[in-house]
């Protein structure tokens, strides 16, 4: 058995300047879930397991068309989301946030 795991293509985290909670996939998002279908469409493949999250759905949908497969959605697989309560957030606040998250850890750590 083989298993192969793909991470979703380039989400756009942010529309307007403001944070978005479940982004959909941007242009170039669109062009890597593109890319990697032609590269696994051509394997044996027996099912697609996917996490509900927009950026997995629309990435994991041009290999679905390609090989004919349903995927088969898992709740368990939407390992990271942000806040609902970020979504219209101005992007530097986030930023900010993620800053200051990322210090604290580090300070902790060292």
């Amino acid at each position: 058995m083989q298993i192969v795991l793909v991470r979703h293509g380039q989400p756009a985290w942010t529309r307007d300047g403001m944070g978005v909670t479940n982004p959909p996939l941007t242009d170039l998002g669109q062009a890597q879930a593109e890319q990697t279908a032609q590269r696994l469409a051509s394997m044996d493949i027996d099912e697609i397991v996917v996490s509900p999250l927009l950026r997995a759905q629309q990435t994991v949908a041009p290999l679905a068309a390609a090989t004919g497969i349903d995927p088969v959605t898992q709740d368990w697989l939407a390992e990271i989301g942000n806040p609902d309560a970020w979504d219209t957030t101005p992007a530097e606040d986030i930023e900010r946030i993620f800053a200051e998250a990322r210090e604290r850890h580090v300070d902790e750590h060292w």
